[in-house]
């Protein structure tokens, strides 16, 4: 992206079964400032990702009383009001240092809940269960059956 920083850059998928390219998703835009790499969904459309210039998503500091000493970022917190008030539902996935480099992402589990303030406390204990771990947070459209939001929000 940094490459192409003036211009728009859009990444698709292949299907290798039926040999056809996905929905392509458009990841970086003029004008964007490229940072670290973290990414989240833009509210414009569920198929548009653009870079973020905000802090960690995951943040070492007061723990509000959940004796972790950490707290969500605003924009986790956001993002999972966002997802579940959409009726999407939200999972995690883990890797450790090795698994991260060679993308082997292990399934963390379906996080439960209707409202966003149990999914937000299930996120909190899964996160603290894999601290020293990369943690993606995943939210998924049930309906169509495909991933609307991939986003890495721990990292050790």
């Amino acid at each position: 992206m940094m490459e192409h920083e003036g211009e728009y850059v859009r990444m698709f998928g292949i299907d290798p079964v039926a040999k056809q390219r996905l929905t392509p998703i458009t990841i970086h835009r003029p004008g964007d400032v490229v940072n670290s790499g973290r990414q989240v969904m833009s509210s414009a459309s569920p198929n548009v990702v653009n870079p973020v210039t905000n802090p960690p998503l995951y943040s070492q500091g007061p723990a509000n009383g959940n004796g972790h000493g950490q707290r969500l970022a605003d924009e986790v917190v956001q993002q999972v009001r966002q997802l579940v008030g959409q009726g999407y539902r939200i999972s995690l996935e883990h890797a450790d240092v090795r698994r991260y480099r060679s993308g082997a992402w292990q399934n963390g589990g379906v996080l439960e809940g209707h409202n966003p303030a149990a999914v937000l406390a299930a996120l909190e204990a899964s996160l603290a269960s894999h601290s020293g771990q990369y943690v993606r947070l995943i939210g998924v459209d049930t309906q169509a059956k495909r991933r609307v939001l991939e986003t890495t929000i721990q990292r050790p």
